[in-house]
């Protein structure tokens, strides 16, 4: 609240819009991961689990991705 507005210039505005763009795809790769890898159909299922699992396929999904834009 006290720290002066500054305006960014382009190389840290387009570093921001880099940032959101990779948080949308990793954020959608790792919904489509509970999905896929069929989570909340089960009673016992551990949820620590079941969002590790599905990080590590939206990570899967992400480096796709960073290689074939």
């Amino acid at each position: 609240m006290f720290v002066p507005f500054r305006l960014a210039n382009k190389s840290e505005a387009i570093l921001c819009e880099q940032a959101a763009r990779a948080m949308e795809i990793f954020a959608i790769a790792h919904e489509d991961g509970h999905h896929h890898l069929g989570h909340g159909r089960q009673q016992g299922d551990d949820p620590k689990r079941d969002e590790f699992d599905a990080d590590q396929f939206a990570l899967r999904i992400c480096y796709k991705v960073e290689r074939y834009p």
